[in-house]
C-alpha cells in the first residue's frame, strides 16, 4: 500500500508499527509526504479491515489526513514492482475518478479505468460526442457524481446509497431520476448505470 498526504508524514509513518505486528511488514520512505508499505500474506488476507483501521489511526491521533492506494497480493519478491506500480494507479485514479471521496483506493476497483485509460484520447472523445452531443458539464456537479459514485459503490441499490448519503430514500430517488433526464441514462437499470460510469470515468481522464 501506498500513503500519501498533502502534510508531513513522520508521525503517520511511525503509527504503523502500532498498527501491524514486528515482522509483519516493511516501510519504504518515498518522499516527505509518502511511504510505502508491505504486508506479508498473513496481514493482506484481511486488508480491508487493516487499511480502515491505519487510516483511522493516522488521521485521529496525527490529525493529518492521509490518501490510501492498495495493490493487489504480490506473491513474490519479483512482483514487488508490480505491486508498488498498481498500488500508484489505484491512488491517482481513485482520487481523481471518485473525488477524494474515499480515502482508501483499492487497485481491484480501477482495473476497468486502466483499461478505459489506454484509448487513444480521439477515440474517446468521438465516444462521448455520440453518447452525450457534447452535453458533459453536468458530468462535472459535485452532486451529480456524489450521488453516482455511492449509488454505483453499492451495487445499485436504494437504501444503502441512501444510508451512505445521508439523505432520504425519496430525494436519492428524485436525484437518480433527474440525472436520467440530464443524461437520457437511467442509474437504475444496470445497462445505463454501465454507460453511465464509463461515460463518468471518461470526462474525468479528460480533465
Amino acid at each position: 500500500m501506498i500513503i500519501e498526504s498533502h502534510d508531513a508524514i513522520d508521525d503517520a509513518f511511525k503509527i504503523v508499527g502500532h498498527i501491524f505486528e514486528k515482522n509483519s511488514y516493511q516501510t519504504v520512505i518515498l518522499s516527505s509526504n509518502k511511504f510505502a508499505v508491505l504486508l506479508l500474506e498473513s496481514v493482506s488476507a484481511d486488508i480491508d479491515k487493516a487499511t480502515k483501521t491505519l487510516k483511522d489511526t493516522i488521521e485521529s491521533e496525527v490529525y493529518i489526513k492521509i490518501d490510501i492506494g492498495v495493490s493487489n497480493k504480490a506473491y513474490n519478491f519479483t512482483d514487488i514492482s508490480k505491486g508498488y506500480r498498481e498500488a500508484s494507479i489505484a491512488l491517482k485514479l481513485g482520487k481523481k475518478i471518485d473525488n477524494n471521496e474515499r480515502g482508501i483506493y483499492f487497485y481491484r476497483s480501477y482495473a476497468l479505468e486502466e483499461l478505459l485509460l489506454e484509448l487513444p484520447e480521439d477515440v474517446i472523445k468521438r465516444f462521448l460526442e455520440a453518447l452525450t452531443d457534447g452535453e458533459l458539464d453536468y458530468f462535472n456537479d459535485d452532486e451529480l457524481v456524489s450521488t453516482l459514485n455511492s449509488f454505483f459503490r453499492n451495487s445499485l441499490n436504494l437504501s444503502e446509497t441512501s444510508r451512505d448519503l445521508y439523505i432520504h430514500r425519496n430525494t436519492l430517488v428524485y436525484r437518480l431520476d433527474k440525472i436520467h433526464k440530464l443524461t437520457g441514462f437511467d442509474p437504475k437499470q444496470f445497462n445505463d448505470a454501465v454507460m453511465l460510469k464509463v461515460i463518468m470515468t471518461f470526462v474525468k481522464l479528460l480533465t
